[in-house]
């Protein structure tokens, strides 16, 4: 059981961008795409499986949830959902949608679909079950039913009070898919590596090509009413070496590029045609503990493990100063998070005391 954290460290993550001469872009510049180079490809584009960075920040472009964070990460904004309210005690929440909007394959977004959606991951014999264990059975484990109690109007039960709801519904595994899109009689158009057809969202972009291992190409959307804003394409090309992928940026062959070397942040500082975007990453680090077996069962042997390590060297040596040492096992800045005074401070005479 991992009850206890310590040694925690935030790690931060580095984006670059290029601001070259237009004359210095490929052809693709003339189709209006936006080219991101990572290190790393998708392993799967439906959001109720979703268990990766990487998976989810194409997801993020192809699917909506009722409700979305706030650009300061602080507060809940309308999505799918217009408003919301909860009962007394807490225990039922209740979802307006908004009307008039569609999925990428023509269908309706209504109460049905977000109710499909969310019972797939945790109704035993549903159509499109998702096998267990999955994220849902974490991040909602206080949920006892979804129910469509209007054509757009969505009421979740729980067993019990749980604050985290609403930041959990703006994760990828709550997301609404089209319910026609997973129907086992239609046959799927887009695969992902393991087989499994890739359902459909009401996203900005819909998926217009994947190939594995290579390239995501996303296709903006015009056709459901909304205002849309944005690239036409977005290309999420996988580029595993990072020299490889600072090399495609100066070029021009890409537009953004992501976890570039340490050693290589200045060199991006001082270039007259790059710009570095630095932002906190949910990166936490840390030693955990099974507090029902010997010698971690004693909380004085606890203590003096979190007395025993430095975190400064850790910060400066292993993160490159790209850190914070943490105060706690959420990050400062992320909901949640409660600055602590009891800190447990490097101190190696108090770990022997212990001990």
């Amino acid at each position: 059981m991992r009850t206890r954290a310590i040694a925690l460290a935030v790690s931060g993550c580095a984006l670059i961008g290029a601001c070259a001469d237009p004359s210095a872009r490929t052809e693709r510049s003339s189709l209006d795409a936006l080219v991101i180079a990572r290190p790393v490809d998708a392993r799967v584009l439906d959001p109720a499986r979703i268990v990766d960075e990487e998976s989810a920040e194409v997801a993020a472009h192809l699917f909506d949830g009722l409700v979305r964070l706030a650009p300061d990460g602080r507060d809940f904004l309308p999505a799918l959902a217009e408003h919301w309210s909860t009962s007394d005690d807490g225990l039922v929440w209740t979802f307006q949608l908004r009307a008039g909007l569609r999925f990428a394959d023509g269908a309706a977004v209504d109460a049905e679909a977000v109710r499909f959606s969310f019972a797939r991951q945790f109704e035993p014999g549903h159509p499109a079950a998702v096998p267990a264990p999955n994220p849902w059975s974490v991040r909602f484990p206080d949920v006892v039913s979804v129910d469509a109690t209007g054509p757009l109007t969505v009421e979740i039960r729980l067993r019990r009070r749980f604050a985290p709801l609403l930041s959990n519904l703006t994760t990828v595994t709550a997301a609404v898919v089209s319910p026609a899109s997973l129907h086992p009689d239609r046959p799927a158009t887009l695969r992902d590596p393991s087989g499994a057809a890739i359902p459909v969202g009401s996203g900005t972009y819909r998926l217009f090509d994947w190939r594995h291992g290579e390239r995501i190409v996303l296709e903006r959307r015009a056709d459901d009413g909304r205002p849309r804003t944005g690239m036409a394409r977005l290309v999420f090309e996988t580029v595993a070496d990072a020299h490889a992928r600072l090399t495609a940026l100066e070029s021009g062959a890409a537009d953004l590029a992501s976890a570039i070397f340490p050693s290589e942040l200045r060199y991006i500082e001082l270039h007259p045609r790059l710009r570095l975007v630095r932002a906190a990453a949910n990166n936490v680090s840390f030693v955990a503990f099974n507090t029902r077996r010997a010698p971690f069962a004693d909380v004085r042997v606890r203590r003096a493990v979190g007395h025993a390590i430095n975190k400064t060297p850790i910060v400066q040596l292993a993160y490159q100063g790209l850190a914070t040492p943490a105060d706690g096992a959420i990050p400062s800045g992320v909901w949640g998070h409660a600055a602590t005074a009891a800190r447990v401070s490097y101190d190696p005479a108090a770990a022997r005391s212990l001990l």
